[in-house]
C-alpha cells in the first residue's frame, strides 16, 4: 500500500499517531508517569460518572413504577363499594312494654276515667258543689316509649253525679220565681293536650279546647246549652304496669243568652277538679 492510495483522514490519523509517538519518546520518565496518572484519574472519573448515572436511572425507574402502582391501587379503592356500617343495636325493652307496633305505625293512646268535684257559677245556679263522672281517650303523635313530651288530641265526656247543685228561676227583679231544683247535665268535647314523658315519676300536663254543656231541663222551663272554652292543667303521677294518676284542675268559661232577660248575655263559669286513673294503651 502506497501513500497515494490512503485517504486524507487515514493520513491525518497516521500523522497524529507518529507525532504522539515522537512526543512520548522525547518525554522524560517523570512526565510519562504524570501523564499515566492523569489518564487513569480521567478514566476513573468517567467510570464513576457512568455508575452514578446508571444508579440514578435505576432509582428513577423504580420510583415511577411505585407511583404507578399506588395510582392504580387508589383508583381500584375509589371504584370499589364502601362497606356499610353495622346497624345500631335495638334499645333495651322495658319490662312492662307492650309488643312493638308494626312497621310504619308510630302513635300512642291513653284511656282514663275519674271523678270531678266542681261548681257551676252564673246568674241561675245557686251556691254549692256538684260531682261528675268523667272519661276520656287521648291519641298522640308518638308511642308511649318515646322520651320527652307527647302532643295529642283528647276526646272526653262526663255526666253529673251526686252531689247535685241546685238552681232557682228568678224574675226581672231577681226574686225567686219557683222552687229550687237540681242541675243535671252532660258534657263532651275535644282539646289539644300536652303530656309529659310516661317514664317520669311526676310531671305537669296542659290542655286547651272546647266543650258543650247540656243542661237537660229546669232552666226557666226548658234546656240550655253552653259552649265552653275549656282549659286543663295538672300533674301526672306514674304508677306500675303502665298506669298513671292525673291530678286535674279544669276552669271553663261560656257566654250565653239569658233565660231571664232574653235581650242580655250571661257569663257562666265552671270550675272542676279531681282524680283520673288512666292506662297507656300504646
Amino acid at each position: 500500500m502506497t501513500l497515494l492510495t490512503l485517504t486524507p483522514l487515514t493520513l491525518l490519523t497516521l500523522l497524529t499517531l507518529t507525532l504522539l509517538t515522537l512526543s512520548l519518546l522525547t518525554l522524560t520518565p517523570l512526565t510519562l508517569s504524570l501523564l499515566a496518572l492523569t489518564i487513569a484519574a480521567f478514566a476513573l472519573a468517567l467510570l464513576t460518572l457512568l455508575t452514578l448515572t446508571l444508579l440514578t436511572l435505576t432509582l428513577l425507574t423504580r420510583s415511577l413504577l411505585a407511583l404507578a402502582a399506588l395510582s392504580l391501587s387508589a383508583q381500584a379503592l375509589a371504584q370499589a363499594p364502601l362497606p356499610l356500617p353495622p346497624p345500631p343495636p335495638p334499645p333495651p325493652a322495658r319490662r312492662d312494654q307492650a309488643p312493638a307496633a308494626p312497621d310504619g305505625v308510630d302513635f300512642g293512646s291513653d284511656v282514663s276515667a275519674g271523678y270531678l268535684l266542681g261548681s257551676l257559677i252564673g246568674p241561675w245556679p245557686g251556691k254549692g258543689l256538684h260531682g261528675a263522672v268523667f272519661g276520656r281517650y287521648d291519641a298522640f303523635l308518638v308511642a308511649r316509649d318515646h322520651s320527652g313530651w307527647r302532643l295529642g288530641l283528647s276526646l272526653f265526656g262526663g255526666r253529673s253525679l251526686a252531689p247535685l247543685q241546685n238552681a232557682v228561676d228568678r224574675d226581672e227583679t231577681g226574686a225567686a220565681a219557683g222552687p229550687a231544683q237540681a242541675i243535671r247535665f252532660t258534657q263532651f268535647g275535644a282539646m289539644t293536650v300536652l303530656r309529659p314523658d310516661p317514664e317520669l315519676p311526676l310531671g305537669p300536663f296542659f290542655g286547651v279546647g272546647f266543650s258543650r254543656l247540656d243542661i237537660s231541663e229546669g232552666y226557666y222551663g226548658g234546656p240550655v246549652v253552653l259552649p265552653l272554652a275549656t282549659f286543663e292543667l295538672g300533674a301526672r303521677q306514674r304508677l306500675p304496669k303502665n298506669l298513671y294518676l292525673d291530678w286535674t284542675l279544669r276552669p271553663q268559661w261560656a257566654t250565653a243568652r239569658s233565660g231571664q232577660l232574653p235581650n242580655q248575655l250571661e257569663e257562666w263559669w265552671l270550675f272542676e277538679g279531681g282524680l283520673q286513673l288512666g292506662w297507656h294503651l300504646r
